[in-house]
């Protein structure tokens, strides 16, 4: 691909070598927008050439020159019999990205969903990966609004109904990192059937809360039961972290690093573990029920401590570091 309109022209090829070549070029002519589509452009090359995925435009009932994006899917994501959902954060991040800053500064392997897309096939898992900062399109010097994805929140709800709610898989995981959780605690409780399908959500680092979103006991249990959050954190690994406030809406362990954007490269393999263990313990009856009562009971009585036209083919983080290069802030909303 070759990116044009600029006193010069940058060359989008698949080897990483070559990608640096023209951030180098575009940093030094000062061009950052430039700078970060390139990113965003061979992210996506990646996620169609290499993972083979699928590029599904939302709407899926777009008139003639109305402003579209644009969702991931794997080959089989409708028809497998189990699906992996994976959720970025917010700020300047597209589909296929943690973080633009480890993208540069670091690798692919820490900065993309690549790993976990490839891990998740090996396991049996069709993959869908939503766009959800993909808002609006530049129509000259305006903004139009993309219908159904004019929020994070609301494009979820959107890929949800158009095609999760349309997918076979009865099973359903999903890993959601920072902005992500405020994002699938949402579309949990307002997509029909879809909690009954989710069988764990893993986040990481995620800024969601539930006291600060409007959720009942019944959704709380299932949160403590179902989801496990990797925060960052100077403990070992899954060493388990205490929350400031009573109450925790689910587990929270250590992804250890103490860098918000590398939790969900830190956390890979405890990830799939978790995912393992919950699907196998899926039939077994639940003797926690009891016990979730009881805690919820206790945190009740006390106070708060709070301060589908698929196109066929085969923040900054919230806590910076210093970089050598930051092209755009991607800062995401506390919990």
């Amino acid at each position: 691909m070759m990116l044009k309109g600029m006193p010069y022209e940058a060359y989008m090829t698949s080897t990483v070598y070559d990608v640096c070549l023209n951030l180098i070029l575009l940093l030094y002519l000062g061009d950052v927008c430039i700078f970060c589509q390139v990113i965003t452009e061979h992210v996506y090359l990646l996620l169609e050439e290499e993972a083979k995925l699928k590029k599904c435009f939302v709407p899926v009932d777009a008139k003639e020159d109305e402003a579209q994006s644009f969702i991931f899917m794997s080959q089989d994501a409708l028809t497998c019999e189990k699906l992996m959902i994976l959720i970025h954060g917010s700020g300047v991040v597209r589909a296929g990205q943690w973080a633009r800053r480890l993208i540069i500064n670091d690798d692919l392997n820490c900065g993309t969903m690549l790993p976990y897309i490839k891990q998740a096939e090996k396991e049996g898992f069709g993959v869908l990966i939503t766009n959800g900062n993909e808002n609006f399109v530049w129509n000259k010097k305006h903004r139009t609004p993309i219908r159904g994805s004019e929020s994070p929140e609301k494009h979820f709800m959107y890929v949800c109904e158009n095609f999760i709610s349309k997918a076979s898989a009865k099973t359903i995981v999903v890993v959601a990192h920072s902005y992500g959780g405020i994002v699938i605690v949402n579309g949990l409780q307002k997509c029909e059937g879809l909690m009954d399908r989710v069988k764990a959500v893993a986040f990481t680092d995620s800024v969601h809360s539930l006291a600060h979103q409007t959720v009942d006991k019944k959704f709380i249990k299932w949160m403590r039961r179902n989801a496990q959050n990797w925060v960052s954190s100077d403990q070992p690994l899954d060493s388990d972290v205490h929350s400031l406030f009573r109450g925790s809406d689910c587990k929270m362990v250590s992804a250890g690093t103490e860098r918000h954007e590398l939790t969900s490269h830190f956390a890979f393999d405890s990830v799939f573990k978790f995912f393992a263990e919950r699907l196998g313990s899926e039939d077994e009856p639940d003797i926690s029920d009891n016990q979730d009562e009881v805690s919820q009971t206790q945190t009740d009585g006390e106070e708060s401590a709070a301060g589908p036209a698929c196109e066929a083919n085969g923040a900054t983080e919230d806590k910076p570091e210093p970089m050598e290069v930051d092209p755009a802030p991607e800062q995401e909303p506390g919990p």
